[in-house]
């Protein structure tokens, strides 16, 4: 039997060192799907994650722009998602062949929305943050715990524009746990491919803003293969057209953090609790990170 840790973020860190703690003596291998895209500070978190374990990470993955090509169209939510379906899962099902394997994924006991992975019949799945019961909170402390937070994509001018709309309430940003203020507070909420199809419009703009080149790269694989707007990134516009409204969709973001804050300080008082739900994090899939 295999057993296979899948490396992409702090879920997935935090699975592999919950499992491997529990069961130590099993012939662990750990697999990142590298399909190209991903920008190079996941890849050095992704080394040092297997110099702490003291294990190769496996490269598991094919080449996204080239089946973009091939498929002559992007990935695109909801209607042509075989980015992960071609580029992530077909080759980690070539790499495991037909060898009986159990799969660990890193699904939280807090996002019970999450659907699980459906495996061919070799192979068994288990998910040991939902039977250790653990949440972001857990997660964060336990990576944290280890000095190996996955990068954080921190966006300086959206902390400064924002303790600037903030005025004399910047401890509001300052109370806030730390994987939630990092979140508030990053230029793109997934550590993996850098021009996800699920990316919102202010990643994009982080994207344009921090490395202009990879940008340029997404520009011109869409001039290349989309001949009608509705089948471009974002809908109904061209990368390229979207670049003048950058400053616009910085401030809206900007502006929806300090929202966000002034809410929850409102609803602690009169309610006590709090839903990170209008700037959670999202993901395309249990093998990309966020």
């Amino acid at each position: 039997m295999r057993h296979i840790l899948l490396i992409s973020g702090k879920d997935s860190l935090a699975t592999a060192l919950v499992q491997i703690a529990q069961e130590p003596s099993l012939p662990y291998e750990l697999v990142h799907n590298d399909v190209g895209w991903d920008l190079p500070e996941t890849l050095a978190w992704i080394e040092r994650v297997g110099e702490y374990f003291q294990r190769p990470i496996i490269k598991c993955g094919d080449d996204l722009t080239e089946i973009c090509i091939e498929q002559n169209c992007l990935p695109l939510a909801g209607v042509r998602r075989f980015c992960t379906k071609y580029a992530k899962i077909k080759p980690l099902n070539d790499y495991l062949g037909t060898a009986p394997a159990t799969l660990y994924f890193g699904l939280r006991f807090d996002e019970p929305e999450r659907v699980g992975y459906e495996a061919p019949k070799h192979q068994a799945v288990r998910y040991p943050l939902r039977d250790a019961r653990m949440g972001i909170n857990e997660v964060w402390r336990l990576c944290q715990s280890v000095n190996l937070l996955p990068p954080t994509f921190h966006w300086q001018w959206m902390e400064s524009r924002v303790r600037e709309l903030l005025g004399g309430d910047g401890w509001l940003l300052d109370e806030l746990e730390p994987w939630e203020r990092a979140s508030l507070l990053a230029w793109r909420s997934r550590s993996n491919c850098d021009r996800c199809m699920y990316a919102r419009l202010y990643e994009r703009a982080g994207l344009y803003e921090h490395y202009p080149d990879r940008y340029e790269a997404a520009c011109q694989l869409e001039d290349r293969l989309c001949h009608r707007d509705e089948h471009t990134w974002v809908k109904g516009y061209r990368l390229r057209n979207l670049i003048p409204r950058f400053p616009a969709i910085k401030e809206k973001r900007a502006r929806a953090v300090v929202k966000y804050l002034r809410t929850k300080q409102q609803t602690a008082l009169f309610e006590g609790e709090l839903v990170f739900d209008e700037l959670a994090l999202t993901s395309c899939g249990l093998l990309c990170g966020k």
